[in-house]
């Protein structure tokens, strides 16, 4: 199982209560000794399979043996990676739903779709819009398909998105922090770029 989809389980399932923000920790954060019930089920992760020992951090900033300071640094998780070694983590979250501005246009289904909340930049007003895609060309190549034919059809496809809208929806995606220190962080496109460049 990956980290992520473990997150998503254990946050959908209600296993874990949302945090009210206590100490500005939010929504879809799993914080310090917290960590502690799923020590096990995070130890059997893609991404700590080969962690030696886990340490779960109450304290953002720690001192380990011989009076070394343990500081933890923040990272967004990316496909591959792998934490090895001795790890020290603080906190896991799921990111908030991010879209990308350059999709979230194009058409989820039967050419139409529904875009994420936008706010207009000086009343901050909260907008969607339904974008229908449709060739104006069509009514020429096809000599049955008339402006009449054709006005219908978007009519049509309209009255579906309105009766369905979360069948339109652009979909976001949700990142992963991994908030900690350790010994060793792979990833699996650096080591491929190592591999071809020996």
């Amino acid at each position: 199982m990956k980290l992520q989809e473990l997150l998503s389980e254990i946050f959908s399932s209600g296993e874990y209560p949302k945090a009210t923000s206590r100490f500005g920790i939010v929504d879809g954060t799993i914080y310090g000794e917290d960590l502690e019930q799923f020590k096990e089920r995070i130890l059997q992760t893609e991404e700590f399979s080969e962690c030696e020992e886990l340490i779960i951090m109450k304290h953002p900033v720690i001192a380990v043996e011989n009076g070394k300071t343990v500081y933890n640094a923040t990272y967004k998780h990316k496909e591959g990676q792998k934490y090895k070694g001795k790890c020290y983590l603080l906190s896991l979250a799921l990111t908030p739903e991010m879209f990308d501005p350059n999709k979230i246009h194009t058409p989820v289904l039967d050419g139409a779709c529904i875009t994420p909340t936008l706010y207009d930049s000086t009343t901050f007003e909260p907008k969607k819009k339904i974008v229908l895609e449709f060739s104006p060309e069509s009514s020429q190549d096809d000599i049955n398909s008339t402006e009449e034919v054709k006005r219908k059809q978007l009519h049509e496809t309209l009255d579906k998105i309105l009766d369905n809208p979360e069948n339109y929806q652009v979909k976001g995606e949700k990142g992963l922090l991994v908030r900690g220190f350790f010994e060793e962080i792979q990833r699996e496109e650096i080591e491929e770029f190592l591999k071809r460049n020996q």
